[in-house]
């Protein structure tokens, strides 16, 4: 139990800072949109990293550091990339309200009334899970971070309690996902009622850029 312990503590650690995936479930989780498949990218993502950190693949990772470095200015690149998405939606002059307000229900046919006749409009459900989703994707495996925190650190101590010890760890660190990501996704949902204002909106994605921004500065400087 105290191995649990110790892999859920470290796990915790890490994952609580503020960083790209956590920005982009509290977005998504406000919006209540793609949230589940962003938290499901994330987590299906920790599982496979840790896994691979446990089964030793960090020590590949330490003894090819080219590959790093192309992670490192791709994570910079897709870092730069969202942040200026993020001010532009922000300082985006006509933005479409209705964009911005969550709606819970399912979509619904317009009805035209005419002859005593009413036609239903059929509405084509989106899928608006897939971009969050593939931005989840990159955001994860683009991030050097993520390999040097799974593969190297938690499957580097992880490594050190043998078997099956390791395997404890792992389970503790990966524990630490599986409350921390639905906790923020779906806990950011709370906040769509107040968010629903697009000069909120526009505050909050002017706070999401500049922070993304200071990531992508502070990865290109390592």
């Amino acid at each position: 139990m105290s191995i649990v312990l110790a892999g859920l503590l470290l796990g915790f650690s890490l994952i609580i800072a503020v960083g790209p995936q956590n920005l982009l479930l509290i977005r998504q989780g406000a919006r209540r949109e793609g949230v589940t498949a962003v938290i499901l990218v994330c987590l299906l993502s920790d599982v496979a990293l840790l896994t691979l950190g446990t089964l030793g693949v960090g020590v590949l990772v330490e003894r090819a550091p080219f590959v790093l470095t192309a992670l490192k200015w791709a994570g910079v690149a897709y870092l730069a990339w969202f942040a200026f998405a993020a001010l532009r939606d922000a300082l985006r002059a006509h933005r479409r309200v209705g964009a911005l307000v969550v709606s819970t229900g399912e979509p619904r046919g317009e009805e035209h009334g005419g002859g005593g006749t009413a036609l239903a409009t059929r509405v084509r459900p989106q899928r608006t899970w897939v971009r969050p989703a593939l931005a989840a994707v990159a955001l994860t495996w683009l991030n050097p971070s993520a390999y040097l925190d799974s593969l190297v650190m938690i499957g580097g101590l992880a490594n050190q309690y043998g078997d099956p010890g390791r395997w404890l760890f792992t389970g503790g660190a990966l524990l630490a996902s599986f409350i921390w990501f639905p906790v923020v996704g779906y806990g950011a949902g709370l906040l769509a009622g107040p968010l629903s204002s697009p000069k909120v909106w526009r505050v909050l994605n002017v706070a999401i850029a500049a922070v993304l921004a200071g990531l992508a500065v502070k990865l290109a400087l390592i």
